[in-house]
């Protein structure tokens, strides 16, 4: 098989390819492609072109609001749920390194999503971003167009608006980079180019919201459309 980068949003090819940023992969629990195969053949991509280290993001915790949603359970049971799936893909991904080379596995970290909700940076970001939400009309409407964009059963305005939670929670590591354990994280892989990407991508270049940029000042989360090729 075959790894390409297909697009690149808020940075340059070159950067990515020379090795300048470290990578994070976020597994998307919703994402039926992330396979065991796809997230080993991640992995390597990311080994071959990261910085320094490799970081496997789990994102169990942020899944709940969907399970609550879209399948109509309470928010308790919807955060079990995920948290369940979270362990799944953990056991999985565990297994996963635990085939690779001594040093390849002194270059990953696994984080699932507890570990970085309690970072300062995400704290403030997201905080910003949810009261953005609620004061901004502007921002909001472009939000939830987002929402609507990625989903393709029919909900109602609340439903939506519940399902905007997931954007603005996920808002702060698509944006900008950051730093766990001592390790700066400025490259994202992901299989599609989401409308998430592309929104994100707007508001590093300033073509919307440049108060956002203005006040944040934070450093562009490069995106990578990475395409596996068999």
């Amino acid at each position: 098989m075959e790894t390409r980068i297909v697009k690149v949003r808020g940075g340059k090819k070159e950067d990515v390819l020379s090795k300048k940023h470290n990578i994070f992969i976020g597994i998307s629990m919703g994402n039926k492609w992330f396979t065991k195969e796809h997230i080993k053949e991640y992995i390597e991509w990311a080994l071959k072109n990261t910085k320094e280290k490799v970081l496997i993001w789990i994102a169990d915790k942020i899944h709940a609001v969907n399970y609550e949603v879209k399948n109509n359970q309470s928010h308790e049971n919807a955060l079990k749920r995920a948290l369940r799936e979270g362990d799944k893909k953990m056991i999985i991904i565990k297994e996963m390194i635990q085939e690779l080379s001594k040093k390849e596995r002194e270059r990953i970290d696994i984080a699932r999503w507890g570990d970085l909700e309690v970072l300062n940076y995400h704290i403030k970001l997201k905080d910003f971003f949810h009261e953005k939400f609620s004061k901004d009309k502007k921002f909001k409407e472009s939000v939830l167009d987002v929402v609507t964009s990625t989903i393709s059963l029919s909900f109602t305005n609340t439903q939506i608006e519940k399902l905007s939670e997931y954007v603005l929670n996920e808002l702060p590591e698509i944006l900008a980079t950051f730093t766990f354990k001592g390790v700066e994280y400025g490259c994202y892989p992901y299989p599609i180019n989401t409308n998430v990407a592309a929104f994100v991508e707007k508001i590093q270049d300033k073509e919307i919201f440049p108060e956002i940029a203005k006040e944040l000042k934070f450093k562009n989360m490069v995106c990578v459309q990475l395409e596996i090729i068999k």
